[in-house]
């Protein structure tokens, strides 16, 4: 026969509603403060990068370097900043970038938008030598599921094994035609959004 100490000891007192609603409302509030100075700190990196790509921006179209000059010192700008430049670029052609908050992995999708009445994903990529091909077959693939015009645009070089890996959904970006995103003269921006446009036409989404 167990006594009423030995029942207290088998059954612990329960916590009170009113503690565990406490305990509920206070990781709730500690939830929502990390989620708001995770937010901040997103931001305000993401305004970093902006100002640095525009400087870049800024400092390529001084027309004081070659061709060669301004390929090798995009290929060394942080990674990050090269793929807000890109959307700067892309947004002076007229494309709609839509916000995103991710900025690796998802499929190798660094950016979506809007353009000529389609959706378009973009990759883009800051290699030093030849581009990889599996890169390219995996971003077709992810296009043709998402039924996307596909923006691939890189400072490498582009073998063949990648061009093999083209399909009719992805338009290739790189060397002359890359910088030709830099172009603010009138008729040779509109060059480059003819040559933009005549690409479109012949992908399948």
């Amino acid at each position: 026969m167990t006594s009423p100490r030995d029942d207290i000891a088998l059954y612990p007192a329960r916590m009170p509603w009113s503690a565990i609603a406490l305990l509920l409302l206070s990781l709730g509030f500690a939830l929502l403060v990390g989620w708001y100075v995770r937010g901040r700190r997103v931001r305000r990196a993401r305004r970093w990068r902006l100002r640095a790509a525009q400087r870049v921006i800024d400092r390529l179209e001084s027309g004081q370097w070659t061709a060669p000059q301004r390929l090798s010192y995009l290929r060394k700008v942080e990674p990050f900043v090269f793929e807000e430049l890109v959307g700067l670029l892309l947004s002076r052609l007229g494309f709609r970038m839509l916000p995103s908050s991710r900025y690796t992995g998802d499929g190798g999708i660094d950016g979506r938008a809007h353009w000529l009445g389609r959706f378009w994903l973009i990759q883009v990529k800051r290699y030093g030598r030849h581009i990889d091909w599996c890169d390219v077959e995996q971003f077709a693939h992810t296009c043709a599921v998402q039924h996307a015009i596909g923006l691939f645009v890189h400072t490498g070089r582009t073998g063949a094994a990648a061009y093999a890996a083209l399909s009719r959904h992805v338009i290739l970006v790189s060397g002359e035609r890359l910088l030709q995103l830099f172009e603010t003269d009138p008729e040779r921006q509109a060059a480059t959004i003819a040559w933009m446009r005549q690409q479109a036409q012949r992908t399948v989404a």
